[in-house]
This record gives structure tokens, sequence and C-alpha cells, in this order.
């Protein structure tokens, strides 16, 4: 009897204790999301991969929430979530901290011109940490490795943010506003560059003059309205 209960009893560890797999997914069947231009035109969803990934994202929509499930070897994995109304159905793939990873940005709503992403940063073993949000219309790396993002407040005003990107957050650094003047159709657009914000200059050694030449003078922001 007592044979018979141990060997009952291991089976039911190591029934406990076995891999539980995920759903899986034959990712063959769905269209690529560059292919996608709304949700419902893929009601189950939408591959998003680049060579920089040993995985795949299937993103798909419903209820207002996107959802970007990792996809490792057809398992499902790791499930990102949020409420959008962005008429932008698909997440972007971008490297925003440069490690050569691709990061998730999420659109959670489109305002006229600008569209909020939510970040997600890539770490390894195919995973993803929401730092923040982004809001503007494109985005680029700044000469000294931070992340520049502009957004248009009119037709003659952009915006530029930068950001300090890092492994568990998305930190402001510093925000110039950059205005094209032209007094005459035929005269050369005059642009004016003006320090609009700073939380995070001193941590670079930076006062607001200098800051301002800086930032200013940066590639993502010199030559705006050329």
């Amino acid at each position: 009897m007592r044979k018979g209960l141990a060997a009952l009893g291991a089976l039911v560890l190591a029934a406990c204790t076995q891999h539980v797999a995920g759903p899986t997914y034959d990712l063959s069947l769905y269209p690529a999301c560059a292919d996608v231009s709304t949700a419902e035109a893929a009601p189950e969803g939408c591959v998003l991969h680049d060579d920089t990934m040993m995985h795949s994202l299937l993103a798909s929509r419903a209820n207002e929430k996107t959802q970007v499930r990792v996809i490792a070897d057809g398992e499902g994995g790791q499930v990102m979530e949020e409420t959008s109304d962005a008429p932008i159905f698909a997440p972007t793939l971008a490297d925003l901290d440069g490690d050569g990873q691709s990061d998730v940005l999420i659109p959670l709503t489109t305002g006229n011109v600008n569209t909020t992403w939510a970040v997600y940063l890539a770490g390894p073993d195919a995973s993803y940490t929401l730092i923040g949000e982004i809001s503007g219309v494109n985005w680029a790396p700044s000469a000294t490795g931070l992340l520049a993002v502009h957004a248009r407040s009119s037709a003659a005003t952009v915006e530029v943010a930068f950001y300090d990107v890092e492994p568990n957050a998305l930190t402001p650094v510093a925000t110039v506003t950059v205005e094209a003047q032209q007094g005459d159709p035929n005269d050369a657009i005059e642009t004016i560059c003006v320090l609009t914000d700073s939380p995070g200059i001193g941590a670079l050694g930076l006062n607001p003059e200098q800051a301002q030449v800086q930032f200013c003078g940066d590639p993502t922001v010199a030559g705006l309205f050329e």
C-alpha cells in the first residue's frame, strides 16, 4: 500500500511540475502589418517582424484595445495591451535607444497631426518594458544620443522634445520650440529656436543658455523648415 501511495504521489508531483505550454500560432495565416491599413482588415491580427528580432509580434485590436503578443517558435508569450482609439492600427518598430534591438511603439490617440505612442523597450529574451509615452509626428536620435521627438503645433511651429531612453524610464531632458518666419513669399525662411522646457539639463551639466545652444543646434532641429 505504501509503495502504491508513493508511486501515486510521484505521478501527481510530476504532473504538477510539467511545463504548461501556452497557445500556439501559425503566423503564416496572418497578414503582415505593413499590408494592413485598418483593424477591420485583419480581425484576427497581423504580424510584425524585422531582421533584428529572433521572434515575431502578433498585433490585434478589439473593443478599443490594442494587443501585441510576442510569438517565439510559434508559441505565445508576453502580451502588451493598451487602450487605443488612434486611426493608426499597427504598432511601429524602431530602435529608440541604439542597442540594435527593435522597440515597440503602440499608437494610443491621434489629434489633428500628432500621435501619442506607448513606448515598450526591448530587453533580453524577447521581453518588453513599458517606459513611457511620446507624442509627435516622427522621432530621430540626437547628436548626443538622446531621442528627439518632433511635434507640430502649427504649420509654422515645431516643438522638439529630447528624452533620455533608459532601461526602465523615458526621462524628459529638454524641449525647444522652432518657429518659421517669412515676411514675403520671395524671402528666405528664417527660424527662431527657443528653449521652452529644461527638466533634465542639470544632469548634463548645462545651464539654460548652454542648453539652448546645444539643442537648437542639434541636427534634428537645424534645417527643419529648409
